[in-house]
């Protein structure tokens, strides 16, 4: 029987994290996205929300990410809130996905971004 490798774990360097370790989770952001014309003309708000939205997801392909969470990670108003995702959605960062009219909002990340024309 083979054994499983384990993903070793790299510390992050100490100027990133205030772990004494440097073990503690972290979100990618690869330079592509990053410097594509969809994420650059995002406004400050959008661009926060978005961040936070890759790392409340932790890797997965979707995100539960709610007004509330906004204004208590950034002191966020509703309308902000809204303007945000819809930006969002028209850079083509994410997609809303079908949810009740109960349920909390759910977006998917999207790769439309690759495709966005700055105008």
């Amino acid at each position: 029987m083979s054994k499983r490798k384990q993903a070793k774990i790299v510390p992050l360097p100490q100027y990133y994290t205030r772990s004494p370790t440097g073990k503690e989770q972290y979100s990618r952001l690869p330079q592509s996205l990053i410097r594509s014309d969809a994420v650059r003309t995002l406004k400050h708000a959008a661009r926060s929300v978005y961040i936070d939205m890759i790392d409340v997801a932790a890797g997965h392909p979707d995100v539960i990410y709610t007004q509330e969470m906004a204004h208590t990670n950034f002191g966020m108003s509703k309308g902000c809130y809204t303007v945000s995702i819809q930006e969002l959605v028209d850079h083509g960062l994410i997609e809303r996905m079908p949810r009740s009219w109960y349920a909390p909002a759910r977006f998917a990340f999207s790769t439309k971004w690759k495709e966005y024309i700055r105008d």
